[in-house]
């Protein structure tokens, strides 16, 4: 996280902000950073320079005009390999869900002609707070769930 932490005030200047960009991430990646730099005592804090949070995949579904939308692209799935390979012409993406496979695969993405158009859209990013708030809700609402007793027929074991 140190390193990580260290590339970010090496790589974003002091009057610049950053993004995290995850494919599907704010149930997986997102969750994990919340985690790891919003847990009680935890000695890892998100950079101050990252501020934003985009995820291509949800621009791709929601824009229809997107050529890597399904309704243009005849693509069967989302998935990043499988777009990743239609933006590649057919090429196989060797190594997905290894990390810096993906982010490349995400960085070719994002980079795309078909793609650059939509990322200033509305609701193309959303501040990293309003990702890890929406955890923290989802997770108080679990904790506060009241206990209710097994109704009949049930029996707890």
């Amino acid at each position: 996280w140190g390193s990580f932490c260290s590339w970010i005030d090496t790589n974003i200047a002091e009057d610049e902000v950053g993004a995290v960009i995850a494919y599907n991430g704010a149930g997986c990646d997102m969750k994990w950073i919340w985690r790891l730099t919003q847990a009680p005592n935890s000695p890892c804090t998100m950079p101050d320079k990252l501020v934003f949070y985009m995820d291509p995949l949800q621009i791709t579904r929601k824009w229809k005009k997107c050529n890597l939308h399904p309704s243009k692209s005849k693509l069967e799935t989302l998935a990043l390999g499988a777009v990743w390979s239609h933006i590649h012409n057919g090429e196989v993406l060797e190594g997905a869900h290894d990390s810096m496979v993906d982010a490349r695969a995400q960085t070719d993405l994002v980079l795309h002609a078909a793609f650059v158009p939509f990322i200033d859209r509305t609701d193309s990013f959303t501040t990293i707070d309003k990702v890890f708030k929406s955890r923290e809700e989802s997770n108080m609402r679990k904790e506060m769930e009241p206990m209710r007793p097994v109704h009949k027929p049930w029996v707890r074991d």
